[in-house]
């Protein structure tokens, strides 16, 4: 099996001020992120594959430096990017079903992943329990690596910078740029990001 990339798009929805900056306003278009297939791998080198230390292309990207590092996820990501990249670690919380977040798992299969150097923690989450609360932990998929994000510009000239022509992309890469040129012509420049991740 190839290396596959799980994009989704974060969208600040506020009018005024920075985007993506002191906003509640942040919410991702696709609740599944994109199917994107059979891209030219020169694609996944520009979006950074093989530059974090648990990918299994790492010594296939030497001497392919991204033109913009890897940032990890943003600090304020939207839920549904959080819900697919982390697990809740419980042996008890019960997601709602309403979006296709990972399941849960135990505190032993976090720790293993985290001691393997699979996976990092997150932040916790607070859940209502009866009259009190719960902090539910939360621990990446041991599947997931060199996660990252990219605004729209950023997107454009990261694939320019490795030569990849915007025709010689998939149809389906395509679509998703223009989703996020669409969005912004109607929010405003830099109203949209692409937060992404490989798997193995």
């Amino acid at each position: 099996m190839g290396v596959d990339i799980h994009p989704f798009i974060d969208v600040d929805w506020q009018t005024g001020g920075i985007p993506f900056v002191a906003s509640d306003m942040i919410r991702t278009f696709n609740l599944g992120e994109f199917f994107i297939w059979r891209q030219s791998i020169e694609m996944y080198f520009a979006l950074g594959l093989g530059q974090c230390e648990n990918c299994p292309r790492k010594s296939q990207a030497k001497g392919r430096k991204p033109l913009f590092p890897l940032r990890g996820l943003p600090a304020n990501a939207g839920q549904d990017v959080v819900g697919r990249y982390f697990y809740p670690v419980s042996d008890s919380y019960v997601d709602s079903g309403l979006n296709p977040s990972l399941p849960r798992v135990s505190a032993e299969a976090a720790a293993k992943w985290i001691d393997d150097g699979f996976s990092h923690r997150g932040e916790p989450f607070t859940i209502q329990r009866g009259k009190g609360k719960e902090s539910v932990g939360r621990v990446s998929s041991p599947n997931w690596h060199c996660a990252s994000w990219l605004t729209l510009y950023e997107l454009r000239n990261a694939i320019d910078h490795f030569g990849v022509r915007p025709s010689a992309l998939g149809v389906d890469a395509q679509i998703m740029i223009e989703i996020m040129a669409m969005f912004e012509s109607r929010l405003g420049h830099g109203h949209t990001r692409l937060v992404y991740w490989f798997d193995n």
